[in-house]
């Protein structure tokens, strides 16, 4: 993949967009094809020696109008074929939406950063997927998915029990076992 990244760097992206936007399913011990998608996104900004947010911030107008009307699309048009590109679309927007939206709340001084939510973001990243999917299969068997509200809930439950739970094994992580934190984080602190 660092060949890839390096050599075609535009054309090996774009290749796994693709790839992931179009459901071809591949897996690399532990992660799929959107997560490929991303850690090479992220791989390629650190070769580039690119910075994230200011990548993000060249969309920043276009991801505040086109994430909420994807989002909102996406989830009027569930079970459709359509939802099978808004979906992803939506991901992919709602995380530039979210670099946007968290450092213009940063630069007007509305919140501040903190330095355990950054430095554990990247194993909330890593660790979400599974722990999600478990825990949204477990929630489905308590709380049928028949109305809006079940919905709503078998929605955003899973995620707030998810981060949860991942930020505190990043805690527990670092304050047990640090030389394994900075490791499983690529020893981003």
């Amino acid at each position: 993949m660092y060949a890839g990244i390096k050599r075609l760097p535009h054309l090996f992206i774009a290749a796994l967009f693709v790839a992931w936007i179009g459901g071809f399913s591949f897996r690399v011990t532990g992660l799929n094809t959107g997560a490929i998608f991303f850690f090479s996104i992220g791989a390629l900004l650190s070769i580039q020696g690119r910075n994230m947010v200011t990548e993000c911030r060249k969309i920043q107008r276009f991801s505040w109008v086109a994430y909420p009307a994807i989002a909102l699309a996406d989830t009027l048009c569930k079970g459709t074929v359509a939802t099978t590109y808004l979906h992803p679309a939506g991901l992919l927007l709602g995380i530039v939406f979210t670099f946007n939206i968290t450092s213009w709340l940063i630069e007007k001084e509305k919140i501040r950063p903190r330095h355990f939510l950054a430095s554990g973001s990247f194993f909330v990243y890593a660790a979400h997927e599974q722990m999600l999917s478990q825990i949204r299969k477990t929630l489905v068997t308590f709380v049928p998915d028949t109305s809006e509200t079940a919905s709503f809930i078998l929605y955003l439950l899973p995620l707030l029990l998810t981060v949860g739970i991942t930020l505190a094994l990043y805690y527990l992580q670092q304050r047990f076992v640090p030389a394994l934190s900075r490791f499983t984080v690529g020893k981003r602190d």
